[in-house]
């Protein structure tokens, strides 16, 4: 599993508090130090407008 970490984030280190207590085998990816891409990761990155039935707020 590859888990999408900010290390500064409490709930980011209780996830990965959760997963190593579960003994879970994971790869920690940094997302401020190597930000997802389209294309990368079965298509992560910035959402677009009107995405996934999503409207803009007004």
């Amino acid at each position: 599993m590859e888990i999408w970490i900010n290390p500064a984030c409490s709930k980011c280190a209780s996830a990965l508090s959760l997963l190593d207590a579960e003994g879970a085998d994971y790869t920690v990816r940094r997302y401020l130090e190597d930000p997802p891409t389209v294309g990368a990761g079965g298509g992560a990155g910035p959402a677009r407008p009107g995405a996934l039935g999503s409207r803009p707020y007004r």
